[in-house]
């Protein structure tokens, strides 16, 4: 299915914010495996580029906080990523590594009903990153069960304006807005970060043909409240929750 026919359907969607973060390393493999077995509909993860310009899986300009080294991922090879250990949420290091975009489709392409959020964050070449990516994912049928995700509006408007199904931000949030008077026109969706959130936000947004989305809601309570404001998608670090949630609707 493509996920704009399922974001239609007005099926909940739970989507794992880096994998099953809470109690894994973040953006690895086994963070996103866990996820899966566990039962969400979506993974999001976060694209940057190495020195060498190869497409690593990590969420922040440097190593220091995800690793037991430090340095920006700008500055480091790929073998010198791979080279590093990947913190658990403790803050210990791990087994895991850095995957790269490569390692990441491999592994998504055994679970064909999976959705993927990628985010590319913003970046000295984030643009050419944007580009390179589309030419990696369109001989794949990735691109129809995945939206495109920045907070660089130059990668969002490219990107819309490339038939991408894409995924922005509010205004306050986005970078390298310019002159647009709407950036809400280069956007299929808008995630709304949850201190934000509230139904006549909402409202506003699916006004303007918009899919609303939320992160991050962790507890129960939280997603409730998310789906009482008309959220059908929410992007957590803690999976569990908003699994609970999904199900006791399907009960009803």
């Amino acid at each position: 299915m493509m996920l704009k026919e399922k974001l239609i359907s007005q099926d909940f969607i739970v989507a794992a914010h880096r994998g099953y973060r809470s109690e894994f390393p973040e953006n690895s493999l086994l963070a996103f495996e866990k996820a899966i077995i566990h039962g969400v509909d979506m993974i999001e993860v976060d694209l940057r580029y190495s020195k060498d310009r190869q497409i690593v899986i990590i969420h922040d300009d440097t190593v220091n906080r995800v690793t037991n080294s430090e340095g920006c991922v700008s500055d480091l090879t790929l073998s010198d990523l791979k080279s590093l250990n990947l913190n658990d949420p403790a803050g210990a290091p791990s087994n895991e590594v850095i995957p790269t975009l490569e390692e990441f489709i491999e592994f998504v392409s055994e679970y064909p009903d999976l959705f993927l959020n990628i985010e590319i964050k913003p970046q000295e070449r984030g643009l050419e990153l944007a580009k390179e990516l589309l030419k990696i994912l369109e001989p794949t049928n990735l691109l129809e069960r995945s939206v495109i995700t920045s907070f660089d509006f130059e990668i969002i408007h490219f990107l819309y304006s490339q038939g991408i199904f894409t995924q922005g931000f509010m205004y306050n949030h986005l970078k390298n807005v310019g002159d647009y008077e709407n950036v809400y026109e280069s956007m299929d969706a808008i995630c709304i970060f949850e201190s934000e959130l509230d139904r006549k936000i909402v409202q506003k947004f699916e006004n303007e043909n918009l899919f609303v989305w939320t992160c991050c809601p962790n507890s129960k309570d939280s997603v409730k409240y998310a789906y009482d404001c008309g959220i059908r998608l929410v992007t957590v670090d803690d999976i569990i929750p908003a699994l609970e949630f999904k199900q006791s609707l399907a009960n009803e």
